[in-house]
């Protein structure tokens, strides 16, 4: 598929791009006794979004899965963080019919995209060597947008909310500064069901952090 390609491009990039640098950052970081408290991340990753209409629709609903994510966080001790962050959740796509009124369905066809601003506190457990463990409590402010051609009249639809989120996931240190992150989240519930659909979102994501200050 042409969306997971797109990841693949995007890691073998991300993984070159950290192969050429780390051996400068690990001499500019020789002298640091910890690590810094403060980073950025960003990733890419894939997204298995579960929003259902109500039965009124009946056709065919296709996920592009890619999903991009940002963030700021800090770490206020060794085992306990903040982040702060954007994530989109990929687009939703479908092609079927719609029964406004019941017995006359009218074509339908469109797709759904998004995203949202996260806040999250992080419990984190170092394991032996370089890998950290964490678990991740927080709440989304979503927003979704639905461009449609409905009856062959074009309409848009908006939708926002918040729900809680959870996840996992895992660090591996490259040097001080740097390390690489996989992680999961778990959103609740997204959407409004008349409007966008309305369900959870599974998303896993594969990315890079960088300690930018102390």
């Amino acid at each position: 598929m042409k969306t997971i390609s797109e990841v693949i491009r995007f890691s073998v990039i991300a993984a070159t791009l950290v192969i050429v640098l780390t051996p400068n950052l690990r001499a500019q970081t020789e002298t640091y006794g910890e690590k810094n408290p403060i980073y950025i991340g960003a990733g890419a990753g894939v997204s298995f979004w579960f929003a259902k209409d109500d039965t009124r629709f009946k056709g065919d609903e296709k996920n592009n899965p890619v999903v991009f994510r940002g963030y700021l966080g800090y770490r206020l001790h060794r085992f306990f963080g903040l982040e702060a962050g954007y994530v989109t959740f990929g687009k939703k796509e479908f092609d079927g019919t719609w029964e406004y009124v019941e017995g006359y369905p009218q074509s339908d066809k469109g797709d759904i995209s998004g995203g949202g601003v996260q806040l999250a506190a992080l419990g984190m457990l170092p394991m032996s060597g370089p890998v950290t463990v964490f678990g991740k409590l927080g709440i989304i402010f979503w927003s979704l947008k639905e461009s449609e051609v409905f009856a062959e009249y074009p309409e848009e639809h908006d939708a926002s909310g918040s729900t809680p989120l959870v996840g996992a996931g895992a660090e591996f240190d490259l040097v001080n500064v740097l390390a690489l992150r996989l992680e999961w989240d778990y959103y609740f519930e997204v959407g409004k069901e008349e409007e966008t659909g309305k369900g959870p979102i599974h998303m896993v994501v594969l990315g890079a952090i960088v300690r930018i200050g102390g």
